[in-house]
């Protein structure tokens, strides 16, 4: 199933196209098989978030997509249909995720009760996953990418418009503003990043000379 999505999309269009019918029509008949599993699948899912006291998360992804992936008509209808039950059990909204096959961005939002049996998705503004590095996955729509001056020409050059637009949507805190650390601030600050007041690690007064 896996492989079909990331070569063929959720629709199966291209194996429509190949002419490999027999093959999509024995995929649909398993999903319908499994599709009791899913169900029992969630309940199971939901009732382990909410005996940690945690919430649940949602996640699909698109094989084909880049950047901030948006949701379809489907994509909706399945994440609305679950988000009474995780907000019942719960006690927290459902968070859906996308994620986009070709370059492995996020997008994200949480399912908010709009009124009787109705929710409605908000959007986050930013997906961050943190492993051996941090990468952020930017909501252009809620957090667009300010324009740089001519004065950082020779800085976007470094590195592109996209590693630039990444950098400078960040909010950057600095712990420990002392002799060593002060000149990191002045570092972010050259690359137009959004930096916090500095503080140092031996006293709970600002440093100076660092906003």
């Amino acid at each position: 199933m896996t492989v079909i999505l990331e070569r063929d999309g959720p629709d199966f269009a291209r194996t429509r196209r190949l002419g490999v019918v027999w093959f999509e029509r024995a995929v649909r008949r398993e999903i319908a098989r499994r599709s009791g599993q899913a169900g029992a699948y969630f309940l199971r899912a939901v009732r382990a978030a909410a005996a940690a006291g945690a919430g649940l998360a949602l996640l699909h992804s698109h094989p084909g997509g880049r950047g901030w992936p948006m949701m379809s008509a489907t994509d909706k209808r399945a994440e609305a249909g679950h988000a009474a039950q995780t907000l019942t059990l719960t006690g927290h909204p459902l968070i859906g995720l996308t994620c986009a096959g070709r370059d492995g961005a996020y997008s994200a939002r949480l399912w908010e009760r709009v009124g009787p049996r109705a929710y409605e998705p908000r959007w986050c503004e930013s997906v961050r996953v943190v492993g051996e590095r941090l990468i952020t996955t930017w909501n252009d729509h809620l957090r667009p990418a300010p324009i740089p001056p001519v004065t950082q020409a020779r800085t976007v050059s470094a590195w592109g418009d996209e590693v630039h637009a990444d950098l400078v949507r960040l909010r950057v805190l600095v712990v420990g503003g002392g002799s060593v650390g002060s000149s990191s601030p002045q570092a972010w600050l050259s690359t137009a990043a959004q930096i916090s007041p500095c503080w140092t690690s031996t006293s709970s007064r600002r440093s100076t000379g660092i906003g």
